[in-house]
């Protein structure tokens, strides 16, 4: 999910039941730039949640450690 040398993505695969690396890019069903920023809070386990905004907008937020990784979501209708 992140990476130190360029914007932190998230990966959404159709090759479900793998782990780790190399990551087989060809089985992406979409990749989404990440918002990164640092939590207030250290996070002892990985958190993922969807936060709805007061204006009716909504979050991904995956957070571990020290970081926050977030992405706008809507659903479709």
């Amino acid at each position: 999910m992140a990476s130190d040398t360029g914007p932190s993505k998230l990966a959404i695969s159709s090759n479900i039941g793998k782990w780790g690396k190399p990551v087989d890019e060809k089985s992406d069903i979409a990749r989404v730039d990440l918002t990164k920023e640092a939590t207030k809070e250290y996070v002892e386990q990985l958190t993922i949640g969807i936060a709805k905004s007061p204006d009716g907008t909504a979050a991904l937020k995956i957070s571990w450690e020290n970081t926050l990784f977030s992405v706008p979501i809507a659903v479709a209708k």
